[in-house]
């Protein structure tokens, strides 16, 4: 059995196929936090994503990375 993470970091799908929503709502419901990267909300979005950064992968998650690495 492993530990579930911390936090999910979840880029790019829709989350449509049954064992990618699965794995994702198994995450959330271990206390996950959820952040979602995406173009547009998805049915995640809602109901199991935690914090939503709406834009493309490759400009959001640079960004992303500096901040919580503390590095600008």
């Amino acid at each position: 059995r492993t530990t579930p993470p911390d936090v999910l970091l979840v880029v790019g799908t829709t989350a449509l196929f049954s064992h990618i929503h699965g794995w994702i709502s198994r995450a959330h419901r271990q206390g996950a936090k959820v952040v979602e990267v995406n173009l547009t909300p998805t049915e995640l979005t809602d109901g199991l994503t935690h914090v939503f950064l709406q834009g493309r992968a490759e400009e959001l998650l640079p960004e992303l990375v500096a901040q919580v690495c503390g590095k600008r």
